[in-house]
């Protein structure tokens, strides 16, 4: 059996670039989270070793809307440590997380019964509005929050009340 290092070494791509090429030579609907859609998503790039641990390499990566991954690499034997390979392997460590969060919110935009709609009753209890809402906080409590989503679950279901 072929292992990741020598599929590499024969086709150049690295194990999510053959991971995206294997999805889509099976994908049978027109929904699909792409390496391409990952990439194209990243704002920023950087690398840090940690003085405490040299031989650990640290990717941070920064996505357009401000949301960042993080991938880690260390080798078993700091001794084997290299510098390139360990920015390689970070990098695609951190890729690899986007992959769940992207495919969450295909699933929240192609799904009947969405776990966040709407994404305005998302409340953070105990902190501050966020500055980009554009309004003061208000605390509201749990039992009204409940209250308020009912009424409008009632308003849904029974347009004819009104």
């Amino acid at each position: 059996m072929e292992t990741d290092s020598e599929r590499h070494a024969r086709m150049g791509a690295s194990s999510n670039q053959m991971t995206d090429a294997a999805s889509q030579a099976v994908q049978k609907t027109p929904y699909r989270i792409t390496l391409k859609m990952i990439r194209d998503a990243m704002r920023s790039c950087s690398y840090w070793n940690p003085p405490e641990v040299p031989h650990m390499t640290v990717c941070i990566i920064v996505l357009s809307n401000g949301f960042i991954l993080k991938g880690f690499s260390t080798p078993a034997d700091p001794g084997n440590f290299d510098a390139e390979l360990g920015r390689k392997f970070a990098y695609e460590d951190a890729e690899r997380s986007a992959w769940p969060l992207f495919a969450f919110t295909l699933r929240e935009m192609i799904s009947d019964a969405p776990c966040l709609e709407p994404l305005t009753d998302v409340k953070f209890w105990g902190a501050p509005t966020p500055p980009f809402a554009g309004r003061p906080f208000n605390p509201t409590s749990e039992a009204e929050e409940k209250a308020r989503m009912e009424a409008r679950k009632h308003a849904a279901l029974n347009p004819d009340d009104e």
